[in-house]
């Protein structure tokens, strides 16, 4: 019985030190719908390109469910000026999430994106758009080394130039034509904490080894 204490014990603290040493890493480690090393010669703006994109998005087609718990922009060199709108609709035009990106929100990934909590979501099978008002601050295209969250296939890039707020259709969105994508808005899901199945399988191990030596 002491033994079986003295290894539940060691058990949590290697526990708490996981936990401790990780924390302040724990976020930067969440699956982002997209993440890439930014071409920052490849950048544009609400009106850089001599029409007045008011809305840039991408669409993408989920193959397995997960959850979500942030939207977000991207942030160049990790700075936004201002706030953006962002919303992911179904394909049926079906509203999913919404939220505002300001420019103090968590800056999450290796092209330094700006998030904004949302209540956890869950995206069933299924197709699905991402959009987000431009405004002033860059958003990226053509970037290097893109890296899609394991459970969505990239399916299109999307836009609106009608100067219109965030679209309630994915058919009022045009597509924008550009080979690797233009990124403004993105998402980040919840990950499955690693200290959590430590512990379950530690403890599980712990128990048998109780059961053992009883």
């Amino acid at each position: 019985m002491k033994r079986f204490k003295m290894l539940l014990v060691a058990a949590l603290f290697a526990l708490t030190t996981i936990t401790g040493v990780g924390a302040a890493h724990a976020a930067y480690s969440n699956p982002l719908g997209v993440d890439f090393t930014p071409v920052l010669e490849n950048t544009g703006t609400k009106t850089s390109f001599g029409s007045d994109i008011n809305i840039i998005g991408w669409a993408f087609s989920v193959n397995q469910s997960f959850d979500i718990k942030g939207l977000g922009y991207f942030a160049n060199n990790g700075i936004l000026t201002e706030s953006h709108d962002v919303a992911l609709y179904r394909s049926s035009g079906e509203l999913v999430a919404s939220t505002t990106v300001n420019t103090n929100d968590e800056l999450l990934g290796a092209a330094q994106w700006r998030f904004h909590n949302i209540p956890t979501t869950n995206l069933s099978v299924g197709n699905y758009v991402i959009a987000a008002t431009v405004g002033a601050d860059l958003y990226t295209y053509n970037p290097s080394n893109t890296i899609w969250h394991s459970n969505i296939a990239y399916t299109g890039d999307v836009f609106d130039s009608t100067n219109q707020a965030l679209p309630k259709t994915w058919a009022s969105l045009e597509s924008a034509g550009v080979d690797t994508g233009s990124f403004g808005p993105n998402f980040v899901a919840t990950p499955i904490p690693a200290a959590a199945w430590l512990l379950g399988s530690g403890l599980l191990g712990l128990a048998g080894f109780r059961r053992k030596n009883k």
